[in-house]
């Protein structure tokens, strides 16, 4: 991967989602959707923002993160 520094970690809060998510049969889709919210806490964590309040450049920040540390 690219320059990503520190390992992905378990979010409590995205964790304890995807755990409702499969405890009531939802479509592995809608758990796979889950995840990427589960990215996207990891990089506001590390990023220290705040996840709750989110604006455009922030996610659009996340965005360029996952394509070039994600994909590359």
């Amino acid at each position: 991967m690219g320059a990503h520094t520190a390992p992905l970690e378990l979010h409590v809060e995205a964790t304890a989602f995807l755990a409702s998510l499969r405890s009531r049969g939802l479509s592995p889709k809608t758990e796979r959707a889950a995840g990427c919210l589960a990215l996207y806490l990891h990089h506001s964590v590390e990023r220290c923002l705040e996840w709750r309040r989110e604006r455009f450049l922030p996610l659009s920040g996340f965005q360029q993160w996952a394509v070039t540390e994600l994909l590359s």
